[in-house]
């Protein structure tokens, strides 16, 4: 069974946000979500990703994707897209 953010399709655009530094306020109001959902959704990627606080992930969500420029050669940043696990 999913859960709520996987039907919604949240865990991108959160993970997003979070990587462009927005605080759980803001991303509740422009997703139009609740603070706790924003939160569950944040602390799901942590979880997934194995980090332990949020400054990690925005560090991690803030560097470019593969082919991007900027990516050092041979790092393979983990990405969400759509709102799944990609």
């Amino acid at each position: 069974m999913r859960v709520f953010w996987e039907h919604v399709g949240a865990l991108g655009p959160v993970y997003r946000l979070v990587g462009q530094g927005f605080s759980d306020r803001d991303i509740a109001t422009k997703l139009d979500l609740t603070e706790l959902k924003v939160q569950a959704c944040i602390a799901w990627i942590l979880h997934f990703l194995g980090f332990t606080n949020r400054n990690e992930l925005i560090r991690y969500a803030a560097t470019p994707a593969v082919g991007e420029a900027g990516t050092p050669a041979g790092q393979v940043p983990f990405r969400i897209s759509s709102g799944l696990v990609a």
